[in-house]
């Protein structure tokens, strides 16, 4: 609709011109030249804008999912090879796009500082209407009050989230006519905006050619995301500890018939069998689960919440256990420290 606009005003000034020429066979062929140039530099300028949004909203996600339990299911390229599709385990997926080969692209990117991350313009940090650095990454949230101390005491209360950064938004100057911003637009300009109130003229008469935004290497376990300042993000793919800690673990003592039965919807089922005698006695214990990591190894923490000895049901077994995870990848095995006991569980991963 923005571009047919645009053709309107052309195509009536160009009736114009011809309506006021004195001569029957007057040559209108340089002006149509002229409108169909500018139609298309203009379409053009509209799609390095999309790619630009796109990768911005990418950026944005990278950033936001630091440190949280989110990995990579899959990295796609596009039918047209320029760029890529990468699909997370919460269900989102962004879009990558190569960088721009053409002297109309600005450089949008991001550089790091310090715990931050800033977006930058064509190498220069962007700053808001009142000078101030715009942020990529949102500040981390506060730290949640500690739990009282005593026997299996209740966590604290989980701290606030931090805000997400400020996102920029890339227009030409003929959207911002068409949506009606007030302003001298030119319509053949790129224009960026924090707040869509503000906006900045990007591109210049004669800009140097774009370069990658981000660079994408897929390796064996993770997904290396690259800036253009050298910093970078590592995701790791389809959090293999996760998928390995998936089914039943069964303690390795010959005389202990624990086990542990780990499913897909973040459930866990502890079962304890003793025999005394003729009696049998099982208890069952239910709670969910998480897997964490610090870099170097990896815990599960299971929270109980459902506990029943033989009969008896326990209303309030409220009880969080923290196990550390080592993965034995020559016997193709992953062992699990039941912390209560220190007894090892272990389950087959590969024949």
């Amino acid at each position: 609709m923005r571009t047919l606009r645009l053709f309107a005003f052309l195509l009536t000034a160009t009736f114009a011109l011809a309506f006021n020429s004195c001569s029957d066979e007057y040559d209108d062929s340089a002006i149509w030249e002229q409108v169909n140039e500018l139609l298309a530099r203009v379409q053009k300028l509209e799609a390095i804008c999309a790619e630009q949004n796109t990768n911005i909203a990418a950026i944005q996600k990278l950033l936001n999912e630091q440190g949280s339990q989110t990995y990579i299911t899959s990295v796609d390229e596009l039918a047209n090879g320029a760029g890529y599709t990468i699909k997370f385990s919460d269900n989102t997926e962004i879009t990558i796009y190569n960088g721009t080969s053409t002297a109309d692209a600005p450089q949008i990117a991001v550089v790091k500082q310090g715990d931050n991350y800033y977006w930058t313009v064509n190498g220069e940090i962007l700053k808001d209407a009142d000078g101030n650095p715009v942020q990529a990454n949102g500040p981390k949230g506060d730290k949640g009050d500690k739990g009282d101390n005593g026997e299996n005491g209740q966590d604290g209360s989980n701290g606030q989230d931090g805000a997400d950064g400020q996102t920029p938004v890339l227009k030409t100057g003929a959207q911002l006519n068409a949506d009606g911003i007030p302003g001298d637009w030119v319509r053949d300009a790129i224009y960026i905006s924090v707040d869509g109130t503000t906006w900045l003229r990007i591109s210049a008469e004669n800009p140097t050619a774009n370069v990658d935004t981000i660079k994408v290497e897929e390796k064996e376990a993770v997904v290396v995301f690259t800036f253009t300042d050298g910093s970078t993000l590592s995701f790791p793919k389809n959090n293999q500890i996760l998928e390995m800690l998936y089914g039943t673990w069964k303690c390795s003592e010959e005389d202990n018939s624990t086990t542990f039965v780990f499913d897909r919807s973040g459930i866990v089922t502890i079962t304890d069998v003793e025999t005394g005698g003729s009696e049998v006695c099982r208890t069952v214990r239910k709670g969910s689960f998480e897997l964490y990591s610090n870099g170097f190894a990896h815990y599960l923490s299971i929270t109980l919440t459902y506990c029943k000895y033989g009969y008896t049901v326990e209303s309030d077994c409220y009880r969080t256990y923290l196990l550390p995870i080592a993965h034995i990848s020559e016997n193709k095995l992953v062992m699990l420290y039941y912390s209560d006991t220190g007894t090892v569980f272990t389950k087959s991963v590969g024949n």
